[in-house]
């Protein structure tokens, strides 16, 4: 009799999307496979992304077939179901990493070494996947819960296996390929406002100071909030001091940058507006820090100036835009975020309203004055009528006189005052009785 034939089921790495998808960079997804004939229960089995996270893993894997394992959620693949949904803590990073998988009884069955920036497989450009073979590891075409590109996946081998990226005798020399010189740039730290849409642009330059082509630019803005592209808006909501990061994607090589950015409530106020052809609009910077204000807008009724890229204002100061660069015509203005959202406003203040007030001439009184023109002149020729040589006749004679003359410049101002009931009437007062 023939004995019978020990089959050995064999779970191993299969397939890793490690840089994601085109939709984006986050959808990381793994693929286990066993290359026995028979089902593998896996509740309890442990898949370590080392230093980073411990995925605990469920279900059953019949043989020949395969384990999907999305990151997050089952939209990392479209139209496949995975196996298990599962955080990666901070993902695959694309510089390397060691991912081990062991059995419930905590006996490593795989292990596999990605070398240094993913030497092992994968491109980061094409979303091209690192998938396992009989000849070692390739970079094809994602393939998941399917064979892969170059066929089916190498037999197992004895207990304590490992792939084929490790260092064994049956594994095939893998050339490493020279990193390149990438210097990249994510700008310089800066100031931006709460609610405005602010500018972030980035530079991947080669060993010879040229930018690169074909390269992935990828930001993360520390609020949760990520974008690509080499030039991108990013629009913070609160105000704070966030890290901001580019990481670069050249090929299957990737290098990271970070700048500081600090968002604070708009400082700038329309500090003076003077309406007509010749006439301006005023703002100014009430903060300490320069501002760029590229894409903001001042309008005036129905007309709009969108504010040009490079446009600054430095903390504390002002700028001027002259309405016959503008076309506005004031005197209201207001000063919009790029989104269209009002910053500031300017409202022209209420024209003046000069009160005129009727002066009533002083009703005259009975009482004389010394100071009118009779008594003074009356006076003054007494004086001179005094004669310079001495003699008390002449003196009184010259205040008999003066006596007499004031008697008479009282009596001449009695005349001069009228009552006022025996004054003539207009004819225009009359009162008409019938």
């Amino acid at each position: 009799m023939l004995a019978p034939i020990s089959v050995s089921a064999a779970v191993l790495i299969n397939e890793i999307a490690w840089m994601g998808t085109a939709v984006a960079p986050q959808d990381e997804w793994l693929e286990l496979k066993n290359d026995g004939s028979e089902s593998v229960d896996l509740t309890g089995w442990i898949l370590t992304i080392e230093g980073v996270r411990d995925i605990t893993l469920d279900k059953s894997i019949v043989g020949g077939g395969y384990y999907l394992i999305e990151r997050t959620d089952d939209n990392t693949v479209p139209n496949v179901t995975a196996d298990l949904i599962s955080p990666f803590g901070n993902g695959l990073n694309n510089s390397g990493v060691t991912l081990i998988l062991k059995n419930v009884s905590g006996t490593e069955v795989d292990r596999v070494v990605s070398g240094e920036n993913w030497s092992l497989g994968g491109d980061n450009i094409t979303k091209d996947t690192a998938q396992r073979t009989t000849s070692g590891w390739i970079t094809a075409a994602p393939t998941p819960k399917a064979t892969n590109a170059a066929g089916s996946s190498p037999s197992s081998n004895p207990p304590n296996n490992q792939s084929q990226s490790t260092n064994q005798s049956s594994s095939p020399t893998t050339i490493t390929e020279e990193r390149p010189e990438i210097s990249v740039n994510a700008g310089a730290n800066r100031t931006v406002v709460v609610g405005a849409d602010a500018l972030f642009s980035g530079k991947a330059l080669g060993a010879d100071g040229k930018p690169l082509d074909n390269v992935r630019f990828l930001w993360n803005f520390g609020d949760g909030e990520t974008r690509e592209g080499q030039n991108v808006l990013h629009r913070f909501r609160f105000p704070g001091e966030y890290i901001v990061t580019l990481d670069i994607a050249y090929g299957k090589w990737s290098v990271a940058a970070r700048l500081t950015a600090i968002a604070i409530k708009s400082p700038l106020i329309i500090s003076r507006v003077e309406k007509g052809a010749a006439g301006l609009v005023e703002l100014t910077n009430e903060g300490g820090a320069e501002l760029d204000l590229f894409g903001w807008h001042l309008q005036s009724g129905t007309v709009s100036f969108l504010i040009p890229k490079n446009t600054a204002i430095i903390g504390g100061k002002k700028i001027i835009f002259p309405n016959e660069v503008t076309d506005l015509a004031g005197p209201d203005v207001l000063l919009l975020y790029p989104n269209g959202v009002v910053a500031a406003v300017f409202e022209a203040p209420p024209e003046k309203i000069i009160e005129v007030k009727k002066i009533l001439p002083a009703k005259q009184t009975d009482s004389p004055r010394l100071d009118t023109p009779i008594a003074t002149s009356a006076i003054a020729a007494v004086y001179e009528a005094a004669p310079e040589r001495g003699g008390i006749g002449v003196w009184l004679l010259a205040l008999g006189g003066l006596i007499v003359l004031s008697i008479s410049a009282i009596i001449f101002t009695k005349q001069k005052s009228i009552p006022v009931a025996d004054m003539p009437v207009l004819a225009d007062e009359y009162k008409i009785i019938e």
